[in-house]
C-alpha cells in the first residue's frame, strides 16, 4: 500500500470506531435535557428570596414557595419529557408551508403546544380576569428559561401568542380584552 492509502484506510477505521463508540446502536442521537431544578430553587429561594419579593408586590394572586416550586417542577417535567425529545425535529423537519391557510409544524410540536396551553402555561403571568393565572412575570421568565434550554424553537410558538397578548393588554379596548 502507498502511504496515502494507509493514512486514508487508518482514518476510515478510526472514524468508524469513533462513530460506534459515540452511537453504538446506529440510532440518531437524541439530546437529553436535565433542568437545573436544585440550582434554580437555590437562586430563587435563598439568593433572591422570591417569596418575600412577591409578597411586597401586593398582587391579588398569592405566590408562595409551594406555588414557585410547583411551577418549577411542572416545567421541569414538560421540558425534559415533552420538549427536549422533539428538539431535533425542528432542525430535521422544520415548518412546511402547505397553502395560503396551512403550515405544518415539526412532528410533536402541535401536541406539545396543545399540552402547554391546556395546562395554563400560556397565561401564567397574565391577569386572571382575562383567563391568566396572575402570577409574576419573573416566574414566567424562570419557566421560559427551562423551555428555551430544552427546545428553543418550541419557545418561539407561545412567544408569538404572548406578543399578541401583550399588545392587546397594552393597547386594546376593554371590550376587545373581554372577548
Amino acid at each position: 500500500m502507498m502511504r496515502a492509502e494507509v493514512a486514508s484506510f487508518g482514518f476510515g477505521r478510526m472514524l468508524s470506531r469513533f462513530q460506534r463508540a459515540v452511537n453504538p446502536l446506529g440510532r440518531a442521537a437524541k439530546r437529553a435535557y436535565h433542568a437545573p431544578v436544585r440550582e434554580m430553587r437555590f437562586v430563587l429561594h435563598e439568593v433572591h428570596e422570591f417569596e418575600k419579593h412577591y409578597e411586597s408586590l401586593g398582587s391579588e394572586t398569592p405566590c408562595d414557595r409551594d406555588t414557585i416550586d410547583m411551577v418549577i417542577d411542572a416545567t421541569q417535567q414538560l421540558a425534559e419529557n415533552e420538549l427536549a425529545p422533539i428538539n431535533s425535529n425542528a432542525d430535521s423537519e422544520g415548518c412546511t408551508w402547505v397553502d395560503a391557510t396551512t403550515t405544518t409544524t415539526p412532528t410533536g410540536f402541535k401536541q406539545a403546544y396543545k399540552l402547554y396551553v391546556e395546562n395554563g402555561w400560556q397565561g401564567l403571568s397574565y391577569p386572571e380576569k382575562y383567563g391568566g393565572q396572575g402570577l409574576p412575570m419573573s416566574l414566567a421568565m424562570v419557566q421560559a428559561d427551562f423551555i428555551a434550554a430544552a427546545n428553543w424553537t418550541f419557545l418561539m410558538f407561545p412567544g408569538l401568542s404572548k406578543g399578541a397578548i401583550n399588545t392587546l393588554l397594552a393597547h386594546g379596548s376593554e371590550e376587545l380584552k373581554d372577548r
